[in-house]
């Protein structure tokens, strides 16, 4: 199995639907009560994407709505 990393230096929203697509794995490592919440990483699971991630508020809803078969969530959350 052959895994591609590609780092975008200059993210930028108009540009999206050419690379969001195209995503099998994303990562969404935030500060739990740190970092605004964003819709990014719903728009990357819409497309089929598997989502990685801190528990912060947006991808434990996520985790909430579509379960563990899409969502890997670890570390603390805010409460804790």
């Amino acid at each position: 199995m052959l895994l591609r990393l590609v780092y975008l230096p200059s993210h930028n929203n108009t540009k999206e639907y050419l690379y969001i697509p195209a995503l099998d794995l994303n990562d969404q490592l935030t500060l739990p009560g740190k970092q605004a919440c964003t819709t990014l990483p719903l728009k990357f699971v819409m497309n089929g994407s598997l989502m990685i991630g801190s528990r912060d508020a947006t991808n434990m809803r996520i985790d909430s709505t579509l379960g563990p078969n899409i969502v890997l969530l670890f570390g603390e959350d805010y409460a804790q």
